[in-house]
């Protein structure tokens, strides 16, 4: 997929500031390769978004302000881009606007006030009413008579935030997760846990010997960096086993470990009521089997540094266990991961 056509996908989405989880998502969702990369598309996100800055397609955050970039995996990405567009001057729509979406309003342009005007003819229309939370999709029908219109307002869909003092919830409506977990259920299992695998390979051999051995309520296959954006699936996945802990266990490598504090992040975000947890049997067997071999991370990446700066301090304290993440830190810092497929 051309870096043209990733250009198309952002104008599309309709704001001309787009943060970085939502950026990866539409990356993710228009280069279906990119998830096939060995670092779940970071490096070719962060070369594609170089390309669009040289052309003038996009504005990143000045290379000089390093709390506006963050490391993903082994690649730094800017937390924002913005697409360049032209203001006109604000037309002098007579409405009194509802006070959620006066902040809003100043320096809009003509198309955006019209989007806002049938917001607020909506909010007004309901005002004193509980009309029942309906897809985003269906909402945005009823309010701009076109289905895609109102998520493209949208900035956060895990939070439904479209500014600072509007949310989805004032339309009553919501963003459906698109995330579905593959799963294998257990009934009769004996214990309440799920179990989340990160590779594909590796779920198959974990489904087969929890369907012998019936340790699991649930082994889900995380899908490597696509499990951080899975929280809603898993929420409903834990509500409808009834579940206790889940547990997680993926490869011993930056990656690896990047994957399960971002989800934990979003899970905290949506106050979603379960733990994750690292299956530390599972981490000790692959350390003791498993042979270490050379991390294959971009030229420019410095191992030790994305380390201590990414995902080092919460390992440690995701862990629990010092011996256990001193061998780690140790491997990872010398230049060295280990697959999960070690454990099959």
């Amino acid at each position: 997929m051309s870096s043209d056509t990733f250009l198309s996908e952002l104008k599309r989405h309709g704001r001309s500031r787009i943060e970085l989880d939502e950026c990866e998502r539409i990356f993710q969702r228009a280069v279906l390769e990119a998830r096939m990369d060995p670092d779940f598309g970071y490096a070719r996100l962060g070369r594609t978004l170089d390309s669009l800055r040289h052309a003038g397609a996009i504005i990143l955050p000045s290379a000089s302000s390093k709390a506006a970039y963050e490391r993903r995996a082994t690649t730094l990405l800017p937390k924002w881009i913005k697409l360049p567009s032209e203001k006109t001057e604000s037309p002098p729509f007579a409405i009194e606007w509802d006070i959620r979406l006066a902040p809003m309003v100043r320096g809009s342009s003509t198309d955006k006030l019209e989007k806002l005007s049938r917001i607020d003819a909506y909010l007004k229309r309901t005002s004193g009413e509980r009309p029942g939370k309906i897809p985003v999709n269906c909402r945005s029908l009823h309010i701009f008579g076109d289905e895609k219109t109102l998520l493209r307002l949208v900035r956060n869909r895990d939070t439904g935030e479209i500014s600072p003092t509007l949310r989805l919830d004032d339309l009553h409506c919501y963003v459906p997760y698109e995330s579905f977990l593959v799963h294998d259920a257990c009934a009769g299992s004996a214990s309440n846990d799920i179990l989340v695998i990160e590779n594909a390979q590796s779920y198959h051999i974990f489904k087969q010997r929890n369907e012998a051995e019936r340790r699991y309520r649930a082994v889900v296959f995380g899908g490597g960096a696509a499990f951080k954006s899975s929280i809603p699936a898993l929420e409903d996945l834990v509500r409808k086993l009834d579940a206790g802990k889940v547990l997680y266990f993926g490869d011993i490598d930056v990656p690896g470990f990047d994957i399960p504090v971002t989800a934990i992040q979003n899970a905290s975000k949506r106050s979603s009521g379960f733990t994750i947890v690292p299956h530390l049997d599972l981490y000790r067997e692959c350390l003791s089997v498993g042979s270490p071999q050379a991390a294959t991370y971009e030229d420019r990446y410095d191992p030790n540094a994305a380390w201590d700066r990414a995902v080092s301090a919460f390992t440690r304290q995701w862990l629990g266990d010092e011996e256990l993440y001193a061998r780690i830190a140790e491997m990872i810092r010398s230049g060295n991961r280990i697959a999960q497929e070690w454990v099959c």
